[in-house]
C-alpha cells in the first residue's frame, strides 16, 4: 500500500450556513437504518448521547502507552518530514462524540457537542469560536454531521472542513480513535489510525486537521488551515457502496463555504 504523505494550507475570506433537518435517533436504531439502506441522504442524523454522563478523556503517559500498543491488523506510519502531523502526546484527548461511551467513545457516524475554539476562527470572512468535530474525518460549524457518504463541494446545506470525509467507524478495539488537542490559538484534530464501516480494521487511515486564528506558530503567517496526512489506506465504506475499503462513493477533501458557490475540493 503506497503511503500519501501531504499538506494543504489554505486562506479564508465569508460564510453561510443553511440547516438541513435534523432527525435524533438511537445509536442502534440509527445502526438499524444504516444496514438496511433506510437513511434518507437529505436528513441529518444527531445520534443521541449514549451517557449522560460522557466526558472528556484526557492521554496520560500510562493510557497514552496501551492505547500506542493497541493490536491492530494495519499499522500506519507517520511522516516526520510533515511538521504538521503532530506525534499523540499526554495534551490530546479523545474526542467525546456524544454517543460513544467513555473514556473510549468508540462509535459510528457520531459527533460533539460544541466545542469552544478559544480563539477566533475566521472562514470565508466569518468569525467562528467554536465547532462540531465528526467522527466521519471532518469539522463542521453551526451544527453537528452525521452524513457517511460524501458529496462533491461545493454543498448549500452545511459549512465543513474535511480533511477526509468519509465513513470512519471506531466501534471495533482495533481501530483507532479520533483526537483533538486546544491551545490559545489553534485546535488539532487527529483521527489516528481508523478503521471503516462496518466495524473493519484491516486497513487504517491516519489524518490530521490543524485551524488557528491565523497567527499560530504552527503554519505560515496568514494561513489558518492545514490538512496532514500519514499511511491511508482506504477511501470507503460498505455502506457508501464500498468493498474492502474502496470502490463506491469514496472520500471528499477540501472545505465548503455553504453557500453553494465557495470552496476547495
Amino acid at each position: 500500500m503506497k503511503k500519501l504523505y501531504a499538506v494543504f494550507l489554505i486562506l479564508f475570506s465569508a460564510a453561510t450556513f443553511i440547516n438541513a433537518q435534523t432527525i435524533f435517533v438511537t445509536p442502534q436504531n440509527y445502526e438499524n437504518l444504516k444496514q438496511t439502506g433506510k437513511l434518507n441522504p437529505k436528513l441529518n442524523y444527531r445520534l443521541l448521547p449514549a451517557s449522560a454522563n460522557n466526558k472528556p478523556f484526557a492521554l496520560t503517559p500510562q493510557n497514552l502507552q496501551s492505547i500506542t500498543q493497541m493490536p491492530s491488523v494495519a499499522q500506519t506510519a507517520t511522516n516526520t518530514a510533515c511538521q504538521c502531523l503532530v506525534p499523540l502526546d499526554a495534551t490530546f484527548s479523545v474526542v467525546p462524540i456524544t454517543s460513544g461511551v467513555a473514556p473510549d467513545y468508540r462509535n459510528d457516524d457520531g459527533s460533539t457537542a460544541s466545542i469552544p475554539l478559544g480563539f477566533n476562527f475566521c472562514f470565508y470572512g466569518v468569525t467562528y469560536t467554536s465547532c462540531y468535530i465528526n467522527n466521519n474525518g471532518n469539522i463542521s460549524f453551526g451544527s453537528p454531521y452525521s452524513t457517511f457518504s460524501s458529496n462533491p463541494f461545493p454543498d448549500p446545506s452545511f459549512v465543513m472542513i474535511a480533511p477526509f470525509w468519509g465513513d470512519v467507524d471506531t466501534r471495533n478495539t482495533a481501530s483507532g480513535l479520533p483526537y483533538y488537542k486546544k491551545t490559545a490559538t489553534s485546535l488539532i484534530v487527529k483521527w489516528s489510525n481508523v478503521g471503516y464501516y462496518s466495524s473493519m480494521v484491516d486497513k487504517l487511515n491516519d489524518f490530521q486537521l490543524v485551524i488557528t486564528n491565523g497567527s499560530d506558530p504552527s503554519l505560515p503567517n496568514n494561513n489558518n488551515v492545514a490538512f496532514c496526512y500519514g499511511d491511508m489506506q482506504w477511501t470507503t465504506g460498505s455502506a457508501s457502496g464500498g468493498s474492502g475499503g474502496f470502490g463506491g462513493t469514496p472520500a471528499t477533501v477540501g472545505v465548503n463555504k455553504g453557500d453553494g458557490i465557495n470552496f476547495v475540493q
